[in-house]
């Protein structure tokens, strides 16, 4: 493995939003870890201080390697993918706590790009609209984690984000919600599949048909956004 295979991620948000349960997640999904730890419990990776255990926060940067296989990526618009048998994801799991925003400052200078993490119930936070400035010119993709979280609302933390950041806004995975705010399924548009969890694996499954309008529309905006930053695709 060289330079080339290793990919430095920030995980920046505002506390309490999810960032180290998601990076807790990528490692159990990745084999990196052979248990799925949960803050609450204080047996996640990231979060190993006695005083981050106790207090069920994060309070200093963490570093979560994840070693995944086959995947096509690129490090700019302009660069043409490459295919790797392995790279290495450099997880830098800030705090998101307000005292502890030198931590997140250093992840940023470290990192290539980042990954903002939101509860789809807080909408627009103002950790995310912080930490969105503090990355500059960088790339970023935001998370929206636990649309189905009580008093949450998916679309309208979706509306807010693109009120505030325009058409740099454009889903790429969406969830799909029953009557009751459950998520039942989660629908890849980039490649127009969906996927359901059937015994704690993503099992493909086809796209409801409730939401297959809904599912075209963001298909065509997602192909717009990506056509209005490059001119050959326009």
């Amino acid at each position: 493995m060289t330079a080339n295979d290793i990919r430095n991620i920030a995980l920046l948000g505002h506390g309490g939003s999810g960032k180290t349960s998601l990076a807790e997640h990528m490692l159990f999904m990745t084999k990196g870890s052979d248990r799925l730890g949960k803050t609450a419990d204080g047996n996640t990776v990231c979060d190993y201080d006695p005083e981050e255990i106790k207090r069920q926060i994060s309070i200093s940067l963490a570093f979560a390697p994840v070693m995944y296989k086959n995947v096509k990526i690129s490090i700019s618009m302009s660069m043409a993918p490459v295919n790797y048998n392995k790279v290495k994801l450099n997880v830098l799991d800030a705090p998101g706590n307000f005292d502890f925003a030198g931590e997140a400052l250093c992840a940023v200078r470290a990192a290539e790009c980042a990954v903002l993490v939101g509860a789809a119930k807080d909408g627009l936070s103002v950790g995310m609209e912080r930490n969105w400035k503090m990355l500059g010119k960088k790339p970023r993709m935001i998370f929206v984690n636990r649309p189905d979280e009580d008093n949450s609302d998916y679309n309208a933390c979706l509306d807010a984000l693109k009120a505030k950041f325009g058409q740099a806004i454009a889903p790429i995975v969406v969830p799909v919600l029953d009557g009751s705010k459950k998520v039942t399924a989660i629908v890849d548009l980039l490649h127009n599949k969906a996927y359901e969890v059937k015994g704690g694996k993503a099992v493909e499954c086809p796209v409801p048909a409730d939401v297959a309008d809904e599912v075209e529309a963001l298909r065509a905006e997602l192909m717009e956004t990506a056509a209005g930053a490059d001119e050959a695709l326009m």
